[in-house]
Protein backbone atom coordinates (compact mmCIF):
# COMPACT_ATOMS: atom_id res chain seq x y z
CA UNK A 1 0.00 0.00 0.00
CA UNK A 2 1.42 3.30 -0.87
CA UNK A 3 1.97 5.92 0.72
CA UNK A 4 -0.07 9.58 0.09
CA UNK A 5 1.15 13.03 1.18
CA UNK A 6 -1.07 16.29 0.61
CA UNK A 7 0.06 19.01 3.35
CA UNK A 8 -2.57 21.14 4.25
CA UNK A 9 -2.53 23.72 7.69
CA UNK A 10 -1.96 27.28 8.44
CA UNK A 11 2.09 26.53 8.26
CA UNK A 12 1.70 26.95 4.29
CA UNK A 13 0.15 30.76 4.61
CA UNK A 14 2.82 31.30 7.66
CA UNK A 15 5.53 29.85 4.84
CA UNK A 16 3.59 31.66 1.65
CA UNK A 17 4.06 35.19 4.03
CA UNK A 18 7.83 34.39 4.77
CA UNK A 19 8.71 33.52 1.04
CA UNK A 20 6.75 36.85 0.04
CA UNK A 21 9.22 38.56 2.87
CA UNK A 22 12.00 37.08 1.61
CA UNK A 23 12.48 35.05 4.90
CA UNK A 24 12.60 31.68 2.26
CA UNK A 25 11.10 29.34 5.58
CA UNK A 26 10.37 25.82 4.46
CA UNK A 27 7.70 23.39 5.51
CA UNK A 28 8.64 21.36 8.42
CA UNK A 29 10.08 18.19 9.25
CA UNK A 30 9.55 15.64 9.72
CA UNK A 31 5.77 14.98 8.25
CA UNK A 32 3.50 11.80 9.56
CA UNK A 33 2.70 9.31 6.80
CA UNK A 34 -0.83 8.24 6.18
CA UNK A 35 -2.41 5.71 3.59
CA UNK A 36 -5.94 4.99 3.11
CA UNK A 37 -7.02 1.53 3.52
CA UNK A 38 -10.37 -0.85 1.94
CA UNK A 39 -13.22 -1.13 3.31
CA UNK A 40 -15.27 -4.05 4.64
CA UNK A 41 -18.13 -5.98 6.30
CA UNK A 42 -20.51 -3.66 3.87
CA UNK A 43 -24.29 -3.82 4.76
CA UNK A 44 -26.79 -1.73 3.06
CA UNK A 45 -26.71 0.46 6.23
CA UNK A 46 -23.26 -0.26 7.81
CA UNK A 47 -19.36 0.13 6.39
CA UNK A 48 -15.98 -0.46 7.90
CA UNK A 49 -13.09 2.18 6.81
CA UNK A 50 -9.51 1.10 7.39
CA UNK A 51 -6.31 2.98 7.23
CA UNK A 52 -2.45 3.32 8.55
CA UNK A 53 -0.70 6.10 10.00
CA UNK A 54 3.28 6.42 10.95
CA UNK A 55 3.97 9.47 12.96
CA UNK A 56 8.05 9.73 11.37
CA UNK A 57 8.69 11.73 14.37
CA UNK A 58 5.48 13.85 14.65
CA UNK A 59 2.76 13.15 17.30
CA UNK A 60 -0.99 13.30 16.67
CA UNK A 61 -4.15 11.54 15.62
CA UNK A 62 -5.65 9.43 12.82
CA UNK A 63 -9.25 9.99 10.98
CA UNK A 64 -10.74 9.69 7.84
CA UNK A 65 -12.60 11.93 6.23
CA UNK A 66 -16.01 10.32 4.70
CA UNK A 67 -18.33 12.47 2.00
CA UNK A 68 -19.44 12.23 -1.64
CA UNK A 69 -18.56 11.82 -4.88
CA UNK A 70 -14.81 11.72 -5.90
CA UNK A 71 -15.65 14.19 -8.56
CA UNK A 72 -16.40 17.23 -6.10
CA UNK A 73 -13.13 16.90 -3.74
CA UNK A 74 -14.72 15.33 -0.52
CA UNK A 75 -16.74 18.22 0.32
CA UNK A 76 -18.46 17.38 3.21
CA UNK A 77 -15.78 16.85 6.13
CA UNK A 78 -15.79 18.17 9.83
CA UNK A 79 -13.31 20.01 12.05
CA UNK A 80 -11.74 17.78 13.29
CA UNK A 81 -12.24 15.21 10.11
CA UNK A 82 -13.68 12.54 11.77
CA UNK A 83 -17.54 12.35 11.54
CA UNK A 84 -20.70 13.48 10.72
CA UNK A 85 -23.29 13.85 13.11
CA UNK A 86 -25.49 10.45 13.14
CA UNK A 87 -22.70 8.41 11.49
CA UNK A 88 -21.33 6.33 14.24
CA UNK A 89 -17.73 6.57 12.90
CA UNK A 90 -15.37 5.91 15.67
CA UNK A 91 -13.18 8.94 17.45
CA UNK A 92 -9.54 9.58 15.95
CA UNK A 93 -6.90 7.40 16.94
CA UNK A 94 -3.27 8.48 18.14
CA UNK A 95 -0.86 7.30 16.04
CA UNK A 96 2.62 6.40 17.23
CA UNK A 97 5.82 8.73 16.86
CA UNK A 98 8.14 6.66 15.15
CA UNK A 99 7.99 5.15 11.73
CA UNK A 100 6.33 2.19 11.92
CA UNK A 101 2.84 2.63 10.41
CA UNK A 102 -0.27 1.43 12.91
CA UNK A 103 -3.62 0.12 11.61
CA UNK A 104 -6.49 1.98 12.08
CA UNK A 105 -10.40 1.70 11.31
CA UNK A 106 -13.82 3.34 11.61
CA UNK A 107 -17.07 1.76 11.72
CA UNK A 108 -19.73 3.54 9.81
CA UNK A 109 -23.67 3.13 10.76
CA UNK A 110 -26.82 4.83 9.72
CA UNK A 111 -25.59 4.36 5.33
CA UNK A 112 -28.14 4.46 2.41
CA UNK A 113 -28.98 1.50 0.28
CA UNK A 114 -27.00 1.60 -2.91
CA UNK A 115 -25.18 5.19 -3.01
CA UNK A 116 -21.68 5.55 -3.37
CA UNK A 117 -19.82 7.28 -0.86
CA UNK A 118 -16.31 8.44 -0.69
CA UNK A 119 -13.44 8.15 1.97
CA UNK A 120 -10.12 9.40 2.76
CA UNK A 121 -7.57 8.84 5.79
CA UNK A 122 -5.99 11.70 7.25
CA UNK A 123 -3.53 12.15 9.49
CA UNK A 124 -3.27 15.49 11.91
CA UNK A 125 -0.35 16.96 13.60
CA UNK A 126 -0.44 18.27 17.15
CA UNK A 127 0.33 21.51 15.84
CA UNK A 128 -2.76 21.36 12.91
CA UNK A 129 -0.70 20.22 10.20
CA UNK A 130 -2.24 17.62 7.84
CA UNK A 131 -1.29 14.96 5.73
CA UNK A 132 -3.84 12.91 3.55
CA UNK A 133 -3.66 9.43 2.04
CA UNK A 134 -5.71 8.66 -1.54
CA UNK A 135 -9.37 8.79 -1.73
CA UNK A 136 -11.38 6.03 -2.63
CA UNK A 137 -15.17 4.90 -2.64
CA UNK A 138 -17.36 1.88 -2.00
CA UNK A 139 -20.98 1.24 -2.68
CA UNK A 140 -23.42 -0.05 -0.28
CA UNK A 141 -25.53 -3.14 -1.63
CA UNK A 142 -29.20 -2.55 -2.00
CA UNK A 143 -32.20 -3.48 -0.10
CA UNK A 144 -35.59 -2.37 -0.58
CA UNK A 145 -37.25 0.06 1.98
CA UNK A 146 -41.05 1.26 2.35
CA UNK A 147 -40.43 3.88 4.81
CA UNK A 148 -37.09 5.85 5.92
CA UNK A 149 -35.62 9.16 7.00
CA UNK A 150 -32.68 10.14 5.36
CA UNK A 151 -30.58 13.43 5.65
CA UNK A 152 -28.86 14.56 2.47
CA UNK A 153 -25.88 17.12 2.34
CA UNK A 154 -24.90 19.76 1.78
CA UNK A 155 -28.37 21.93 3.08
CA UNK A 156 -29.29 24.81 3.71
CA UNK A 157 -32.33 25.05 0.89
CA UNK A 158 -34.52 21.90 1.31
CA UNK A 159 -36.80 22.10 -1.45
CA UNK A 160 -39.82 18.95 -2.56
CA UNK A 161 -41.76 18.57 -6.23
CA UNK A 162 -43.74 15.38 -7.24
CA UNK A 163 -42.72 14.02 -10.14
CA UNK A 164 -46.10 11.69 -10.98
CA UNK A 165 -44.80 8.46 -10.34
CA UNK A 166 -41.86 9.56 -7.67
CA UNK A 167 -40.57 12.59 -6.17
CA UNK A 168 -37.55 14.69 -6.50
CA UNK A 169 -35.76 16.62 -3.26
CA UNK A 170 -33.15 19.46 -4.05
CA UNK A 171 -30.67 21.28 -1.78
CA UNK A 172 -27.27 23.01 -1.70
CA UNK A 173 -25.96 25.95 -0.05
CA UNK A 174 -23.27 28.88 -1.15
CA UNK A 175 -20.22 27.08 -2.35
CA UNK A 176 -21.23 24.04 -3.00
CA UNK A 177 -22.87 22.74 -6.01
CA UNK A 178 -26.78 22.55 -6.26
CA UNK A 179 -28.01 19.25 -6.19
CA UNK A 180 -31.27 17.30 -7.32
CA UNK A 181 -31.81 13.66 -6.45
CA UNK A 182 -35.07 11.65 -7.92
CA UNK A 183 -36.84 8.48 -6.41
CA UNK A 184 -39.99 6.50 -7.17
CA UNK A 185 -42.97 6.33 -5.16
CA UNK A 186 -42.15 3.58 -3.19
CA UNK A 187 -38.43 5.67 -2.27
CA UNK A 188 -36.50 3.95 -4.47
CA UNK A 189 -33.42 5.79 -5.85
CA UNK A 190 -33.78 6.86 -9.34
CA UNK A 191 -31.03 9.50 -10.59
CA UNK A 192 -29.77 12.62 -9.22
CA UNK A 193 -27.57 15.71 -11.04
CA UNK A 194 -25.38 18.29 -9.77
CA UNK A 195 -25.63 22.02 -11.04
CA UNK A 196 -22.18 24.54 -10.83
CA UNK A 197 -20.39 24.82 -7.50
CA UNK A 198 -21.05 28.25 -6.61
CA UNK A 199 -24.47 28.33 -7.06
CA UNK A 200 -27.71 28.95 -4.91
CA UNK A 201 -29.88 26.51 -4.19
CA UNK A 202 -33.25 27.90 -4.73
CA UNK A 203 -36.09 25.71 -3.86
CA UNK A 204 -37.70 23.52 -7.36
CA UNK A 205 -40.41 25.12 -8.68
CA UNK A 206 -44.29 23.38 -9.40
CA UNK A 207 -44.06 20.54 -11.36
CA UNK A 208 -46.39 19.59 -14.26
CA UNK A 209 -47.20 16.42 -14.57
CA UNK A 210 -43.90 15.12 -14.78
CA UNK A 211 -41.58 17.69 -15.48
CA UNK A 212 -40.52 20.58 -12.93
CA UNK A 213 -38.70 23.52 -13.06
CA UNK A 214 -35.39 24.28 -11.44
CA UNK A 215 -33.64 27.46 -10.83
CA UNK A 216 -30.42 28.50 -9.14
CA UNK A 217 -28.33 31.65 -8.53
CA UNK A 218 -24.83 32.59 -9.26
CA UNK A 219 -22.92 35.54 -8.36
CA UNK A 220 -21.31 37.02 -11.52
CA UNK A 221 -19.19 40.08 -9.08
CA UNK A 222 -18.10 39.85 -5.83
CA UNK A 223 -20.56 41.82 -3.72
CA UNK A 224 -23.41 41.94 -6.22
CA UNK A 225 -26.47 43.89 -6.25
CA UNK A 226 -29.85 42.23 -7.35
CA UNK A 227 -29.05 42.84 -10.66
CA UNK A 228 -25.38 41.30 -10.86
CA UNK A 229 -26.76 37.60 -10.59
CA UNK A 230 -26.97 35.21 -13.55
CA UNK A 231 -30.12 32.91 -12.87
CA UNK A 232 -29.73 29.33 -14.56
CA UNK A 233 -33.13 27.84 -15.46
CA UNK A 234 -33.65 24.51 -16.27
CA UNK A 235 -37.11 22.75 -17.44
CA UNK A 236 -35.99 19.03 -16.25
CA UNK A 237 -38.25 15.98 -16.85
CA UNK A 238 -39.00 12.73 -14.95
CA UNK A 239 -35.92 10.90 -15.97
CA UNK A 240 -34.09 13.75 -15.36
CA UNK A 241 -33.10 14.94 -18.68
CA UNK A 242 -33.29 18.71 -19.55
CA UNK A 243 -35.52 19.43 -22.39
CA UNK A 244 -34.04 23.08 -22.05
CA UNK A 245 -31.80 25.59 -20.33
CA UNK A 246 -31.03 28.67 -19.85
CA UNK A 247 -29.59 31.54 -18.69
CA UNK A 248 -31.12 35.01 -17.38
CA UNK A 249 -29.03 38.02 -15.81
CA UNK A 250 -31.03 39.21 -12.16
CA UNK A 251 -31.81 37.24 -9.21
CA UNK A 252 -35.16 35.21 -10.58
CA UNK A 253 -36.11 33.14 -7.43
CA UNK A 254 -38.87 31.43 -8.05
CA UNK A 255 -40.65 30.11 -11.34
CA UNK A 256 -43.44 27.56 -12.65
CA UNK A 257 -43.50 25.62 -15.49
CA UNK A 258 -46.50 26.11 -18.35
CA UNK A 259 -48.81 23.86 -20.09
CA UNK A 260 -47.20 25.10 -23.92
CA UNK A 261 -43.33 23.95 -22.62
CA UNK A 262 -42.37 27.66 -21.15
CA UNK A 263 -42.48 28.78 -17.83
CA UNK A 264 -43.27 31.88 -15.33
CA UNK A 265 -40.50 33.29 -13.23
CA UNK A 266 -40.68 35.94 -10.58
CA UNK A 267 -37.43 37.69 -8.92
CA UNK A 268 -35.97 41.48 -8.10
CA UNK A 269 -33.70 43.23 -10.58
CA UNK A 270 -33.42 46.03 -8.33
CA UNK A 271 -36.60 47.37 -9.46
CA UNK A 272 -39.34 45.61 -7.24
CA UNK A 273 -40.28 42.28 -7.84
CA UNK A 274 -40.30 41.65 -11.32
CA UNK A 275 -43.10 38.89 -13.14
CA UNK A 276 -41.09 37.31 -16.15
CA UNK A 277 -42.94 34.94 -19.41
CA UNK A 278 -41.17 32.26 -21.26
CA UNK A 279 -41.59 30.87 -24.64
CA UNK A 280 -40.83 27.17 -25.41
CA UNK A 281 -37.92 27.52 -26.10
CA UNK A 282 -37.04 30.00 -22.83
CA UNK A 283 -36.81 33.41 -24.44
CA UNK A 284 -38.77 36.26 -22.77
CA UNK A 285 -42.19 36.83 -23.70
CA UNK A 286 -42.88 39.60 -21.31
CA UNK A 287 -42.57 41.00 -18.36
CA UNK A 288 -43.97 43.45 -15.52
CA UNK A 289 -44.16 44.91 -12.53
CA UNK A 290 -45.66 46.54 -9.61
CA UNK A 291 -45.01 48.97 -6.99
CA UNK A 292 -46.51 46.74 -3.75
CA UNK A 293 -43.30 46.24 -2.46
CA UNK A 294 -44.22 42.45 -1.01
CA UNK A 295 -42.25 39.81 -0.22
CA UNK A 296 -42.54 37.04 -3.11
CA UNK A 297 -43.70 33.40 -2.10
CA UNK A 298 -44.49 31.76 -5.42
CA UNK A 299 -45.97 31.19 -8.69
CA UNK A 300 -48.49 29.23 -9.43
CA UNK A 301 -50.83 28.22 -12.26
CA UNK A 302 -54.22 27.59 -11.67
CA UNK A 303 -57.08 25.46 -13.74
CA UNK A 304 -58.05 27.23 -16.84
CA UNK A 305 -54.96 28.49 -17.80
CA UNK A 306 -54.85 31.96 -15.03
CA UNK A 307 -51.71 32.39 -13.02
CA UNK A 308 -51.09 33.65 -9.39
CA UNK A 309 -48.45 35.45 -8.03
CA UNK A 310 -48.53 34.96 -4.14
CA UNK A 311 -46.81 37.08 -1.84
CA UNK A 312 -45.72 36.49 1.81
CA UNK A 313 -47.37 39.28 3.55
CA UNK A 314 -48.20 43.49 2.42
CA UNK A 315 -49.72 46.12 4.36
CA UNK A 316 -53.21 46.71 4.15
CA UNK A 317 -56.06 49.49 4.69
CA UNK A 318 -56.59 47.63 7.96
CA UNK A 319 -53.90 47.69 11.19
CA UNK A 320 -52.14 44.19 10.44
CA UNK A 321 -50.53 43.38 7.52
CA UNK A 322 -51.83 40.68 4.89
CA UNK A 323 -51.56 38.12 2.61
CA UNK A 324 -51.03 39.67 -1.27
CA UNK A 325 -52.44 37.61 -4.42
CA UNK A 326 -52.72 38.89 -7.84
CA UNK A 327 -53.96 36.64 -11.37
CA UNK A 328 -53.02 37.61 -14.78
CA UNK A 329 -53.91 36.19 -17.47
CA UNK A 330 -51.39 33.56 -20.45
CA UNK A 331 -50.71 37.74 -22.26
CA UNK A 332 -49.74 39.43 -18.71
CA UNK A 333 -53.12 41.12 -18.17
CA UNK A 334 -54.10 41.35 -15.11
CA UNK A 335 -57.50 39.69 -13.88
CA UNK A 336 -57.38 40.56 -10.13
CA UNK A 337 -55.77 41.12 -6.93
CA UNK A 338 -56.42 40.11 -3.27
CA UNK A 339 -54.76 40.89 -0.08
CA UNK A 340 -56.32 38.23 2.93
CA UNK A 341 -56.03 39.71 6.31
CA UNK A 342 -57.45 39.03 9.66
CA UNK A 343 -57.38 40.51 13.31
CA UNK A 344 -53.71 39.65 14.41
CA UNK A 345 -50.86 40.22 11.22
CA UNK A 346 -51.42 37.08 8.33
CA UNK A 347 -48.61 35.50 6.61
CA UNK A 348 -48.16 33.03 3.80
CA UNK A 349 -45.44 30.39 3.29
CA UNK A 350 -47.14 27.49 0.80
CA UNK A 351 -49.81 27.57 -2.13
CA UNK A 352 -51.34 25.31 -4.07
CA UNK A 353 -53.97 25.18 -6.94
CA UNK A 354 -57.34 23.91 -5.77
CA UNK A 355 -59.95 22.06 -8.02
CA UNK A 356 -62.35 24.52 -10.51
CA UNK A 357 -59.56 26.95 -10.57
CA UNK A 358 -59.07 27.89 -6.41
CA UNK A 359 -56.18 28.43 -4.47
CA UNK A 360 -55.17 27.20 -0.78
CA UNK A 361 -52.65 28.90 1.45
CA UNK A 362 -51.23 28.01 4.29
CA UNK A 363 -49.17 30.14 6.71
CA UNK A 364 -49.56 31.28 9.84
CA UNK A 365 -51.75 34.08 12.11
CA UNK A 366 -50.86 35.94 15.13
CA UNK A 367 -53.65 35.88 18.18
CA UNK A 368 -52.23 35.37 21.57
CA UNK A 369 -49.15 33.21 19.91
CA UNK A 370 -48.14 32.24 16.28
CA UNK A 371 -50.41 29.63 14.86
CA UNK A 372 -50.70 27.56 11.55
CA UNK A 373 -53.42 29.21 8.99
CA UNK A 374 -55.12 27.45 5.99
CA UNK A 375 -57.34 29.35 3.10
CA UNK A 376 -59.09 28.52 0.49
CA UNK A 377 -59.99 30.70 -1.68
CA UNK A 378 -62.37 30.19 -4.50
CA UNK A 379 -61.38 30.80 -8.51
CA UNK A 380 -62.50 34.81 -8.21
CA UNK A 381 -59.93 35.03 -4.96
CA UNK A 382 -62.70 35.54 -2.46
CA UNK A 383 -62.59 33.22 0.82
CA UNK A 384 -64.35 30.03 0.89
CA UNK A 385 -63.18 29.08 4.54
CA UNK A 386 -60.60 29.54 6.88
CA UNK A 387 -59.08 27.80 9.80
CA UNK A 388 -56.13 27.75 12.17
CA UNK A 389 -54.68 24.76 13.38
CA UNK A 390 -54.87 24.61 17.32
CA UNK A 391 -52.29 22.50 19.53
CA UNK A 392 -49.71 23.93 16.98
CA UNK A 393 -47.58 26.84 17.19
CA UNK A 394 -45.60 28.86 14.80
CA UNK A 395 -45.95 28.53 10.48
CA UNK A 396 -47.27 26.23 8.08
CA UNK A 397 -44.61 25.85 5.56
CA UNK A 398 -45.75 22.80 3.65
CA UNK A 399 -49.27 22.51 1.51
CA UNK A 400 -50.08 19.96 -0.83
CA UNK A 401 -53.58 17.67 -2.36
CA UNK A 402 -54.19 14.93 -0.69
CA UNK A 403 -55.35 12.98 -3.37
CA UNK A 404 -58.59 12.18 -1.98
CA UNK A 405 -59.94 15.71 -1.77
CA UNK A 406 -58.29 16.49 1.38
CA UNK A 407 -54.88 18.61 2.37
CA UNK A 408 -51.68 17.85 3.71
CA UNK A 409 -50.59 20.90 5.80
CA UNK A 410 -47.01 20.61 7.18
CA UNK A 411 -44.60 22.53 9.36
CA UNK A 412 -41.77 22.42 12.30
CA UNK A 413 -42.35 23.35 16.07
CA UNK A 414 -40.44 22.30 18.98
CA UNK A 415 -41.64 21.62 22.77
CA UNK A 416 -40.06 24.22 24.26
CA UNK A 417 -36.32 23.78 23.93
CA UNK A 418 -33.93 23.30 20.43
CA UNK A 419 -33.29 19.76 21.59
CA UNK A 420 -37.20 19.07 21.14
CA UNK A 421 -37.78 19.98 18.01
CA UNK A 422 -40.14 18.20 15.42
CA UNK A 423 -41.48 18.12 12.15
CA UNK A 424 -45.00 18.20 11.82
CA UNK A 425 -47.76 17.10 9.08
CA UNK A 426 -51.67 17.19 9.59
CA UNK A 427 -54.37 16.08 7.11
CA UNK A 428 -57.22 18.36 6.62
CA UNK A 429 -60.22 17.28 4.68
CA UNK A 430 -61.97 19.34 1.38
CA UNK A 431 -63.95 21.38 4.37
CA UNK A 432 -60.68 21.96 6.55
CA UNK A 433 -61.47 20.12 9.71
CA UNK A 434 -59.04 17.87 10.76
CA UNK A 435 -58.58 14.38 10.04
CA UNK A 436 -55.11 13.44 11.52
CA UNK A 437 -51.75 14.81 12.63
CA UNK A 438 -48.34 13.48 13.91
CA UNK A 439 -44.69 14.90 14.73
CA UNK A 440 -41.18 13.47 14.07
CA UNK A 441 -38.63 14.52 16.35
CA UNK A 442 -35.18 15.67 15.67
CA UNK A 443 -33.20 18.45 14.84
CA UNK A 444 -35.43 19.56 12.20
CA UNK A 445 -36.37 23.14 11.90
CA UNK A 446 -38.56 25.00 8.95
CA UNK A 447 -39.23 25.19 5.99
CA UNK A 448 -40.83 21.86 6.01
CA UNK A 449 -42.33 20.94 2.35
CA UNK A 450 -45.19 17.91 2.07
CA UNK A 451 -46.16 15.45 -0.72
CA UNK A 452 -48.98 12.80 -1.28
CA UNK A 453 -47.49 9.21 -1.62
CA UNK A 454 -49.93 6.88 -3.50
CA UNK A 455 -51.75 4.40 -0.60
CA UNK A 456 -52.05 7.27 1.99
CA UNK A 457 -48.40 7.71 2.57
CA UNK A 458 -46.46 11.41 2.13
CA UNK A 459 -42.97 12.49 1.91
CA UNK A 460 -41.73 15.60 4.43
CA UNK A 461 -38.46 17.77 3.04
CA UNK A 462 -37.24 19.78 5.98
CA UNK A 463 -34.37 21.31 6.97
CA UNK A 464 -32.36 19.78 10.00
CA UNK A 465 -29.55 21.22 11.99
CA UNK A 466 -26.31 17.73 11.96
CA UNK A 467 -23.64 19.40 13.80
CA UNK A 468 -22.36 23.04 14.65
CA UNK A 469 -23.41 25.73 11.82
CA UNK A 470 -24.33 22.66 9.51
CA UNK A 471 -27.38 21.89 8.31
CA UNK A 472 -28.63 19.01 5.84
CA UNK A 473 -31.78 18.42 3.69
CA UNK A 474 -33.85 15.67 5.83
CA UNK A 475 -35.97 13.84 3.84
CA UNK A 476 -38.69 11.58 5.92
CA UNK A 477 -41.07 9.00 3.80
CA UNK A 478 -43.62 8.27 5.77
CA UNK A 479 -46.13 5.16 5.06
CA UNK A 480 -50.16 4.70 5.47
CA UNK A 481 -49.65 4.34 9.04
CA UNK A 482 -47.98 7.94 9.28
CA UNK A 483 -44.57 6.13 10.30
CA UNK A 484 -41.20 6.91 9.12
CA UNK A 485 -38.66 3.88 9.67
CA UNK A 486 -40.77 3.22 13.05
CA UNK A 487 -40.99 6.98 14.06
CA UNK A 488 -44.11 9.27 14.19
CA UNK A 489 -45.56 10.08 17.22
CA UNK A 490 -49.28 11.09 16.32
CA UNK A 491 -51.41 14.08 18.39
CA UNK A 492 -54.57 15.85 18.33
CA UNK A 493 -55.03 19.38 16.64
CA UNK A 494 -58.11 21.08 16.01
CA UNK A 495 -58.87 23.24 13.36
CA UNK A 496 -60.54 26.75 14.73
CA UNK A 497 -62.16 29.27 12.06
CA UNK A 498 -61.10 32.54 11.70
CA UNK A 499 -62.51 35.33 10.64
CA UNK A 500 -60.32 37.08 7.70
CA UNK A 501 -61.45 40.09 5.25
CA UNK A 502 -60.41 40.64 1.48
CA UNK A 503 -58.85 43.59 0.36
CA UNK A 504 -59.06 45.01 -3.15
CA UNK A 505 -56.03 47.12 -3.83
CA UNK A 506 -55.06 49.29 -6.38
CA UNK A 507 -51.32 48.55 -7.21
CA UNK A 508 -49.81 50.85 -9.94
CA UNK A 509 -48.27 48.37 -12.97
CA UNK A 510 -44.70 49.51 -14.54
CA UNK A 511 -43.45 48.77 -17.41
CA UNK A 512 -40.56 46.47 -17.16
CA UNK A 513 -36.73 46.60 -19.13
CA UNK A 514 -35.18 43.11 -18.55
CA UNK A 515 -31.99 42.69 -19.29
CA UNK A 516 -30.11 41.33 -22.16
CA UNK A 517 -31.22 37.64 -22.52
CA UNK A 518 -28.16 35.38 -22.32
CA UNK A 519 -29.28 31.69 -23.95
CA UNK A 520 -26.98 28.16 -23.12
CA UNK A 521 -25.82 28.29 -19.01
CA UNK A 522 -23.82 25.54 -17.62
CA UNK A 523 -25.13 22.11 -18.45
CA UNK A 524 -25.99 19.68 -15.57
CA UNK A 525 -24.06 16.84 -15.01
CA UNK A 526 -24.73 13.52 -14.01
CA UNK A 527 -22.81 11.87 -11.03
CA UNK A 528 -23.23 10.15 -7.67
CA UNK A 529 -24.67 12.55 -4.89
CA UNK A 530 -23.85 11.56 -1.59
CA UNK A 531 -27.00 11.14 0.94
CA UNK A 532 -26.21 10.44 4.95
CA UNK A 533 -29.12 8.75 6.34
CA UNK A 534 -29.21 9.44 10.11
CA UNK A 535 -29.27 6.38 12.43
CA UNK A 536 -30.95 8.12 14.67
CA UNK A 537 -32.01 11.37 13.40
CA UNK A 538 -29.97 13.92 15.78
CA UNK A 539 -31.82 15.19 18.86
Amino acid sequence: MGWASTWIGVGELILGLAFACGGGASKPAPAPSVATGGVDGLTPHAAVLHGQAAGNGTSGSASFRFGGDPALGIAYDRWPYLDLPGIGMGPAVSYPSGGQAQDYQADLTGLVPNWTYSYQAVARTSDAWEVKGAVRTFTTPAAIESSWIRVFLPGGSPALVDLGTGFAVRGGSWGSPTWTVAFDSEGNHLWQRLGASGDEALPLARSLGSTFLAVSCARKVANPSLADFSSEVSRVDGAGAVPWQQSLSGWLTLGTPTADGGAQLLGNLGQGPVWVRLTATGSVAWATSNDAGFDPLTLLELEGGTSVFVGRSVGTSGTHPGIPVEARAADGTLAWRRVIWGSGGERAEAAEPAPGGGLMLAGYMWSTVQEPLVVSLASDGNILWSVKLTGEVGSATGLAPAGDGGWLVAGAGNLGTMDTRYAWMAKLDAAGQVLWATRFFGKFQAPVFARARPGGGFILATQVEVGYNTLGVGVILADAARRAGGAGNDVTLAATPVALAVDLPAWADRAVTFPRFTAGGTPLKVTNLTAVQLAPVPR
